[in-house]
């Protein structure tokens, strides 16, 4: 399954795997898994399973180079941001010399625009890239989990948490009357 990473936002070296903080774990949930041996370490490599397999990854990479595209983007935003705000005090004062206006006025109406323009730095994207009214977590799907270096921890402690909770009970059903209906039979 020869996947060419770099499209997607990797960096892949030719004819070797992606470097980069990246695994991806392929399941395969079937009633009839061909596995080669009765040990059940490997699977089979049918045509048909090595097509979905790829598909799979392929999907997953469009959506990996997504979330880094856009984590790129907002990432060049902060800093084209600090570059202009940098700047700001002495544009602000040549301007008011200039013209002979109140620099502070200048200088607020100029950060004004500065963070109008910038203002993706600051938005929250969806994963269509559409910005999102409330920060949320991004939506890649059910079978995507992005997981940061700190929040290892914190993972774990959660998955314990809720193996200790109870589960919640199951209502109990009506019962339900059934009418037995009878027959009539026709004389002939």
């Amino acid at each position: 399954l020869s996947t060419n990473w770099r499209s997607y936002g990797l960096s892949q070296s030719r004819g070797s795997l992606p470097s980069g903080p990246v695994t991806v774990m392929v399941h395969m949930a079937s009633v009839w898994v061909p596995f080669t041996s009765e040990s059940k370490e490997a699977i089979a490599s049918y045509p048909e399973i090595q097509k979905e397999i790829r598909l799979a990854l392929q999907a997953v990479g469009r959506k990996l180079g997504m979330y880094l595209r856009r984590r790129l983007k907002v990432a060049q935003e902060g800093q084209r941001r600090t570059i202009f705000l940098r700047y700001l005090g002495e544009v602000a004062t040549s301007v008011a010399t200039i013209n002979g206006g109140n620099r502070d006025k200048i200088y607020e109406e100029l950060l004004r625009v500065a963070k109008k323009k910038t203002a993706e730095a600051d938005i929250k994207l969806d994963e269509s890239g559409k910005p999102l009214e409330e920060p949320e977590e991004l939506n890649l799907g059910d079978n995507v989990i992005i997981v940061s270096q700190h929040d290892d921890q914190e993972a774990t402690s959660e998955v314990t948490d809720s193996e200790t909770e109870e589960k919640p009970r199951k209502k109990p059903r009506k019962k339900v009357k059934k009418k037995i209906i009878k027959k009539r039979r026709v004389k002939k």
